[in-house]
């Protein structure tokens, strides 16, 4: 992700690197995970030191739960992120399927030209394309707004400047 005053860019195949190397995280810390289910017995520290398990016991129990806890946000983690990298590839591909099409098959048919139109409405009035024609905040008068195949032509200003 880079970013600046003007936005931010992301490489949805950066982010599944990403996911992959916190999987891989996961799988170290199933192997921990492992590791610390193996318990001594009490009598495996001798005589000397059999006052041990009764303090070490607790801690590696402490251990294991902060391990499966690691492994479950870590997880959550990696699915989130391949989650979001799944969202803005697919939003990419959403929002360039039209232009391709343009490019591929020439000017658009009114069916797909009423696609973008709704696509990029924007507060119930029709996002002006290529002509400054002021809109009020609430609505614009449907003579202002854009709705035939035509090029739209500049109307009389709807705030009566």
């Amino acid at each position: 992700m880079s970013g600046g005053a003007q936005g931010f860019r992301v490489e949805p195949d950066d982010l599944v690197a990403h996911a992959s190397h916190l999987d891989g995280l996961v799988d170290r810390l199933n192997t921990a995970a492992q590791a610390a289910n193996y318990a001594m017995s009490d009598d495996a520290y001798g005589l000397l030191c059999a006052f041990l398990p009764p303090i070490i016991n607790p801690t590696g129990e402490k251990a294991k739960e902060a391990i499966s806890g690691a492994i479950e946000g870590v997880q959550a983690t990696a699915d989130n992120v391949r989650t979001a990298a799944k969202s803005y590839q697919e939003g990419d591909e959403g929002q360039s399927k039209p232009f391709k099409k343009v490019a591929t098959e020439g000017m658009l048919s009114k069916t797909d030209s009423g696609e973008l139109k709704e696509r990029f409405r924007v507060g119930g009035v029709q996002a002006p394309t290529g002509q400054n024609v002021p809109f009020t905040r609430d609505a614009a008068p449907a003579e202002a707004r854009y709705d035939s195949a035509e090029p739209l032509q500049p109307k009389e200003r709807v705030d009566g400047a």
